[in-house]
């Protein structure tokens, strides 16, 4: 999950009318931001996009600034607070799963390795190595899944 600031009340005049710079953030989340502050009629607009250059040698993964007109300023970053909010147990939870997820696959990767080098098989660690990313690649492909069931 890619984090968010909130900044200053900078004056941004650019090409699109003046506005006052609401946060700076990736691309896509400023898009996903800028089309939830328009669905709740608030005039957001992505300001300062990078040029073509820029673009294309950062595969997409730049930052821009979310700009809103100053009446509204007051009312979108309450609107960012209450996202952040709601948001919160959901990412409390991904985090302490991907916790548990990496001890549990490291545990048993290791409990592995210890049995096999015992046993003496060769290349024990790279079996193990082997079971540490398959667990993991298991638990991403079950998480996708889970996704694609969320309305």
């Amino acid at each position: 999950m890619e984090s968010t600031t909130t900044m200053g009340a900078a004056e941004h005049d650019g090409a699109t009318g003046p506005g006052v710079l609401l946060l700076r953030t990736g691309r896509v989340a400023a898009e996903a931001t800028v089309e939830r502050l328009q669905w709740l009629g608030i005039e957001a607009r992505i300001h300062d996009l990078p040029n073509v250059f820029v673009r294309l040698t950062s595969g997409g993964n730049y930052r821009v600034c979310v700009v809103v007109p100053e009446p509204e300023l007051a009312r979108a970053r309450g609107e960012l607070e209450r996202w952040a909010e709601e948001a919160r147990p959901r990412v409390r939870q991904l985090a302490r799963e991907v916790q548990l997820v990496l001890v549990s696959a490291t545990l048993a990767a290791a409990a592995l390795g210890g049995a096999l080098f015992w046993l003496g098989v060769p290349r024990s660690a790279g079996w193990a190595v082997g079971l540490w990313a398959a667990f993991l690649a298991g638990w991403v492909a079950r998480s996708r899944r889970g996704l694609e069931k969320v309305p």
